[in-house]
């Protein structure tokens, strides 16, 4: 594999972590009404459908190869994002972002 390649997908992987540590939050916000049976099932699903997605993506990508260290820099964006959210507002950064944009 190319070295531009690879490190395409590394930063792929990375931001797949970041956006798979949001929509786990968004899932377990939304399941958190059901029932234990249908949290089990949803969960399952979930991880089902963000696993297709991230092997899709891969297959676009570089034709499907998939290294452990593509996983890692998921887990490593994963948790990243995580500490990141704990430290700064992401709503505070966002809106600010907003208001810049729209109010030139």
């Amino acid at each position: 594999m190319e070295e531009t390649l690879q490190l395409l997908s590394f930063l792929v992987s990375f931001l797949f972590g970041f956006i798979f540590h949001l929509f786990s939050n968004f899932h377990f916000k939304i399941t958190d009404r059901y029932s234990i049976l249908l949290k089990y099932i949803a969960t399952f699903l979930f991880l089902l459908d963000a696993v297709l997605v991230y092997i899709l993506i891969l297959y676009y990508l570089n034709g499907g190869i998939l290294h452990i260290y593509f996983l890692i820099f998921v887990f490593l964006g994963f948790f990243l994002f995580g500490i990141l959210q704990k430290r700064v507002k992401f709503t505070d950064v966002l809106s600010t972002f907003i208001a810049k944009v729209f109010h030139k």
